[in-house]
């Protein structure tokens, strides 16, 4: 009829997956989204939506379909919602029991059932998520070392001379402080990069003196970790950028590659103009264990942190290649990742 036409042909246009079923969920009508949501083939023709939806969850409440308050005779109740993994995406759906003849069919009550695909919203709320867990760690424990530290000094007895131990309590407290506090600006910097908020002063920049200085900043860890370090620099080469945003993105960098090196292993830094001059490279490499092919997609992605052996993370809050993300485009520069397990990463 002129009526099912009009309705079916404005659920068509939607993006978010639409079925009409009848009271025991058959479908009466799938728009051509729910039909790519569900992967429907011929064979699940006479399957409720119930079972090619809730009924094929991996995530979610496991007690449906049977559970959905719709399916149970006499309920009062009128819409349920659910949500779970179906097909590699995350699925939220709504079923709304209506007493009405939609597409004027004969059949009184039926389910309007709503599909949507959350994936992109449940993706935001996973990187919430790792970023209370990185408050709850990278905070929650030196404050707790702080509030020790001040508890035993608190107890000393007034007029007490401070000693050497308690000035090791104060000396503790000052760079636990100073550590929670570069977490939190980090973590700030990296907002105010990506909104664009954060003002760029670029000027001509001698590369080699500015490596240099970078690499001698590091030379105590390197030291004491007998790495060796292979500079291939020209002479006389020079960019435009932040002075401060480079040296922040190539002591991150320079960091990662001293932690991941193993002791008596190499890092080489690689500096190349192209023949037009209108671009300089610098490429960082260590001979650690490298990375797997799983991460390498995120490794610019806040919070995401390297598995290690044994499937561990490496300690980190997962903020520092976030920044030199951010910072290399502020400055109209890229950043990039070459890695290969037990070959090192550049």
């Amino acid at each position: 009829t002129t009526r099912g036409m009009i309705d079916q042909l404005v659920f068509e246009e939607l993006t978010d997956g639409i079925c009409i079923t009848d009271a025991g969920g058959s479908p009466l009508y799938l728009n051509s989204a729910a039909g790519r949501m569900l992967e429907r083939g011929s064979g699940e023709s006479r399957q409720t939506i119930c079972e090619q939806l809730c009924g094929r969850f991996v995530s979610g409440n496991a007690d449906y379909p049977a559970a959905c308050p719709l399916r149970e005779p006499g309920s009062p109740q009128k819409a349920a919602t659910n949500m779970g993994r179906c097909g590699g995406k995350d699925l939220r759906v709504r079923c709304v029991r209506l007493a009405t003849a939609l597409f004027d069919s004969w059949e009184i009550e039926k389910r309007f059932t709503i599909i949507e695909d959350a994936t992109a919203e449940m993706a935001t709320e996973r990187v919430k998520e790792d970023w209370r867990n990185m408050i709850a760690h990278d905070l929650a424990n030196p404050l707790t070392t702080i509030y020790g530290a001040l508890k035993v000094l608190e107890e000393l007895p007034v007029g007490h001379p401070l000693e050497a131990p308690e000035i090791s309590l104060i000396q503790i407290c000052t760079r636990t402080s100073q550590r929670m506090n570069q977490t939190l600006e980090l973590f700030l910097q990296v907002a105010r990069l990506e909104s664009g908020l954060m003002p760029t002063r670029p000027e001509n920049i001698p590369l080699g003196p500015l490596i240099r200085e970078c690499l001698e900043e590091q030379s105590i860890t390197t030291a004491a970790k007998s790495i060796q370090i292979e500079l291939i620099l020209p002479d006389h080469i020079k960019v435009r950028a932040d002075r401060n945003l480079l040296v922040r993105v190539l002591q991150n960098l320079m960091s990662n590659a001293i932690k991941f090196t193993p002791e008596k292993g190499r890092i080489t830094v690689t500096v190349a103009a192209d023949s037009g001059g209108g671009a300089v490279s610098v490429g960082i490499r260590d001979s650690g264990p490298g990375i797997s092919r799983d991460d390498l997609p995120f490794m610019f992605d806040r919070f995401h942190q390297v598995r290690g052996q044994g499937d561990k993370k490496i300690k980190g809050n997962g903020l520092g290649l976030a920044f030199c993300r951010q910072a290399m485009m502020a400055m109209g520069g890229e950043i990039s990742v070459e890695s290969a397990l037990r070959l090192g990463t550049e």
